[in-house]
């Protein structure tokens, strides 16, 4: 998978790492939603390095309207 998924200070960072396509963003939604309910983790940051941002307008309002805590996707 090209994605790295760290977690530091109550915060789940995910950084992407080559091309952004749906499937991977739906990769990456899946592994962040079972991470986010096993653990009590207030944030998550995305970071695209401004690639393939169309590809997460889905699963921001998905995740939006599902979590207590907002996406930050940059």
């Amino acid at each position: 998978m090209s994605m790295n998924i760290i977690y530091r200070k109550n915060t789940l960072y995910v950084y992407m790492r080559e091309n952004i396509t749906e499937s991977l963003v739906n990769q990456m939604e899946d592994r962040v939603n079972n991470i986010m309910g096993t653990y009590d983790i207030d944030n998550l940051v995305i970071n695209t390095n401004g690639a393939g941002l169309d590809h997460f307008h889905d699963f921001e309002s998905r995740y939006n309207s599902s979590h207590r805590s907002r996406v930050i996707i940059k």
